[in-house]
């Protein structure tokens, strides 16, 4: 017994030394081929360049103009491997200070000060020492005086046109720091969400070393696009480790024995019980917001979480530390864990399903008080359908397949058709999202007398959750007509358990 409490601990580091091992031999190989990185400037430079204008044309290639605090946040070259930073710029301003130069630093060091010509592009090479200090970029700014042509005009330093950093050859290029730290939090993150869904060691580091061929394979094929944002990718593995974990902790499960025992039979897999399985889905939910959450934290726009859904979060995190102390106190007093584990995971549904419950009543206050964009397009679009305009406008749709145009089946604008000449379109929009809550709130109590399940319950706390995902609150916020359609199969759903076929079909068909 001693000998195998002290073998598995030895055991799992070993492994987890190993998989952080081949996933920084793996991604390391990737990292290399991902060399010379190359930046079209217009075109491929929205994760690299920071105080710029916008993209322009000019003498067949696309620029941006600099300011005087312009910089390139590129991502760091090989460890201890000097690189050439190329950059090809041009001066074209019609009014220019009386001494017009421009001076590149990189890491806060003066590479260089040259004059400018006017008019005259130039390519500049420069040798970067290696980077001493350890970062996420190589940060290089480019430093002139910009000039004003004409009153009230914008300011303008230099038309930089293109941009690339290659290392020198002469040794490996082994990973960067930062490169490095985020392949070794990905290969043990993976590795240990793997052992905690149940997998065996082997099948586990077979996992990490798929994981981290598909980042090297995107290394190598497209550095630009996956590079700058690896470190999200170690943070992916990180959360969804988190997440099996707690749910391990919140939710027990059961060891499925083999039916023969053979010399190798395989592991005993793991069981949850379905009454626990909203759990897990909830755990799913917080994880994706955690990780939207940490994308906008690393500089992603447009993403995250709302603010209650943060407050929510930070709670639910202290409840589930106070939660586990409980457990480990009862356990230090020899309570009778499989009783006290199966009170945790009710107590974790109950507290999951008013959370659940609270972002609803968020979402609610979100949503009536906000534009819903798809029901102005679909209003619009019938409202001129009735006034002779075609109902797909094909110009629009060809040049932005994603903007506000009527692009659905025409049942959608159908069922607007009564309305829109008797009713406003800001009334109508009030009522439609009153309909839609109480079709969501009609398949809500549809599902519980379906399974003949108690409003106060733990399937009541499921429901909760189900109802306060995303899509669902998207939904109203847009101002859909999803609800109807739930709401209908649900229908079908309950007259083909009630083996009413003829309904169910007439459900299916309308």
């Amino acid at each position: 017994m001693r000998h195998t409490r002290w073998r598995t601990p030895v055991l799992e580091s070993i492994h987890g030394v190993a998989a952080i091992i081949v996933a920084l031999v793996v991604i390391g190989v990737g990292y290399a081929q991902a060399w010379p990185l190359p930046i079209t400037i217009g075109v491929n430079d929205t994760a690299f360049i920071e105080n710029v204008g916008r993209p322009e044309y000019g003498d067949g290639r696309v620029f941006r103009w600099t300011s005087d605090s312009s910089q390139l946040s590129l991502p760091q070259p090989p460890l201890n491997t000097a690189s050439v930073l190329t950059l090809r710029i041009q001066d074209s301003r019609k009014l220019r200070p009386e001494q017009p130069d421009l001076t590149i630093r990189a890491d806060a060091v003066d590479l260089v000060r040259v004059p400018l010509p006017r008019n005259v592009p130039r390519l500049y090479s420069l040798l970067i020492p290696p980077v001493g200090q350890p970062g996420k970029a190589l940060v290089v700014e480019l430093q002139t005086t910009p000039m004003q042509e004409y009153e009230n005009a914008r300011w303008l330093g230099v038309a930089l046109f293109t941009a690339s950093l290659s290392p020198t050859s002469g040794s490996v290029w082994l990973p960067s720091l930062w490169v490095g730290l985020c392949a070794a939090t990905l290969g043990l993150c993976t590795y240990l969400a793997a052992r905690l869904a149940g997998v065996r060691r082997e099948r586990g580091l077979l996992i990490v070393a798929g994981a981290a061929a598909i980042v090297a394979v995107g290394l190598a094929a497209r550095p630009i696009e996956i590079l700058p944002f690896i470190q999200r990718l170690a943070g992916m593995a990180a959360i969804a480790g988190l997440g099996i974990g707690l749910a391990r902790l919140l939710a027990p499960v059961t060891q499925a024995q083999p039916a023969r025992q053979e010399l190798r039979s395989p592991p005993a897999r793991l069981l949850v019980s379905g009454a626990h399985l909203p759990i897990y889905l909830a755990l799913g939910a917080w994880m994706l917001l955690l990780f939207q959450q940490s994308m906008a934290w690393d500089g992603a726009k447009d993403i995250g979480g709302f603010t209650w859904d943060i407050w929510i979060g930070v709670a639910l995190g202290v409840m589930c530390g106070l939660g586990l102390l409980s457990r480990w106190a009862l356990r230090r007093r020899g309570a009778a864990l499989v009783e006290s584990y199966a009170k945790q995971a009710q107590v974790a549904l109950v507290v999951l399903g008013v959370a659940a419950g609270i972002r609803i009543g968020f979402s609610f206050e979100y949503v009536f008080t906000h534009q819903a964009a798809d029901f102005w397009v679909h209003f619009k679009a019938v409202r001129e359908w009735v006034r002779g305009a075609p109902l797909y406008n094909l110009e629009d749709i060809t040049t932005n397949h994603f903007g506000k145009v009527f692009k659905v089946p025409p049942f959608y604008a159908m069922l607007y058709l009564p309305f829109v000449r008797s009713i406003g379109g800001e009334v109508l929009l009030f009522w439609q999202r009153i309909v839609n809550a109480a079709l969501l709130g009609c398949v809500a109590l549809i599902w519980l007398r379906m399974w003949r399940l108690p409003l106060f319950s733990l399937a009541g706390a499921a429901l909760l959750i189900v109802f306060s995902s995303r899509p669902i609150v998207d939904t109203l916020t847009y101002g859909q007509t999803d609800a109807l359609l739930l709401c209908l199969l649900t229908l079908a759903l309950w007259a083909l358990r009630e083996e009413r076929d003829s309904l169910a079909g007439a459900l299916v068909a309308l």
